[in-house]
């Protein structure tokens, strides 16, 4: 059980970036890009990704997922499912099934508000706090890769980063930091405008901090929204996670009973 409920963990932190984004305008190829600082890195990527009205109409999502993890000694990589809902910025809920051994296990993980909570196959187990801090780092990353979040300058320090290329494409990069938040590198593709990696350091399977990077692909179109329905997680540089979106529902709001306990 406790593999599991670190595997969960891991998997939480690593796909916090699965955010709904406006559908922008169609492509146009821009004469010689000027150089930006900072806040206006963030200002044209929130005017790519449809405008700041647009981003915050949909502070809620409900994603369905399913993919496998690599797993040292495993001959086979580890299937999971993952049920994600959340309703920024306080309310974040996550159901996970993986397959070990050939005895799936479902661990169910909420936060609402100050409070985080942990089931497994229905029975509450308490969440270590190291655990804890990973679930809400989760849900910080998937709140700031909403961008908007990000123009509150009493919360967020922004520096620009190494611009680089992000599958053979240039991209912009928008370094992150927050009181209490592990720094997150956001990458911008130069012709889209669309969020197509972020850095940031995570966990390996020992527990131990280590470089996490994740690439956001196949983007795809819900009530105007876009949202990249494949993600692959590397640590290391070694491939870690490889899922596929397979449902994705932006949402103006939930019912906050969307957050009990199951």
């Amino acid at each position: 059980m406790r593999r599991t409920l670190a595997l969960a963990s891991l998997i939480a932190l690593s796909f916090s970036a699965i955010a709904q984004t406006p559908a922008p305008a169609p492509e146009q190829t821009p004469a010689a890009a000027p150089a930006m600082d900072a806040p206006g890195v963030l200002r044209a990527a929130i005017l790519a990704h449809g405008g700041a009205d647009l981003i915050n109409k949909f502070p809620a999502a409900k994603i369905k997922i399913k993919g496998c993890m690599a797993m040292p000694l495993a001959q086979q990589p580890v299937p999971f499912t993952w049920l994600v809902t959340y309703h920024m910025p306080t309310r974040y809920k996550q159901v996970l099934t993986i397959g070990l051994s050939g005895r799936p296990q479902t661990v169910v993980q909420i936060i609402d508000g100050d409070k985080v909570r942990q089931f497994v196959e229905g029975t509450e187990i308490p969440l270590a706090e190291s655990d804890a801090a990973k679930l809400r780092q989760a849900m910080y990353v998937q709140n700031i890769s909403r961008l908007t979040p990000l123009s509150d300058t009493k919360l967020y320090r922004l520096s620009l980063a190494d611009d680089q290329l992000v599958c053979e494409r240039p991209a912009r990069a928008l370094r992150v930091a927050a009181d209490g938040r592990k720094e997150v590198t956001l990458f911008f593709d130069r012709g889209t405008g669309l969020l197509v990696r972020a850095d940031r350091m995570g966990f390996d399977l020992m527990g131990k901090e280590a470089p996490m990077e994740e690439l956001f692909m196949n983007y795809k179109d819900v009530r105007g929204v876009l949202y990249p329905s494949k993600t692959v997680v590397t640590i290391r540089g070694q491939k870690f996670i490889e899922s596929e979106v397979l449902e994705f529902l932006p949402l103006e709001r939930f019912d906050p009973t969307e957050f009990a306990a199951p």
